[in-house]
């Protein structure tokens, strides 16, 4: 999805959205959306992510 259909969906700004993603980015050093599913996964198997 884009930012702007996430945005639409969760009824906030894309500027929220973006804010987050960039958030996330920083706290997984995830370069681009396709690598931070990467990241997450990796993170997953490893037990680093606490559910």
């Amino acid at each position: 999805m884009s930012n702007q259909e996430i945005a639409t969906e969760l009824h906030v700004s894309e500027n929220t959205i973006k804010t987050h993603f960039k958030n996330i980015f920083i706290k997984t050093e995830a370069q681009s959306r396709t690598n931070l599913i990467h990241r997450l996964k990796l993170f997953s198997e490893y037990g680093i992510l606490s559910d």
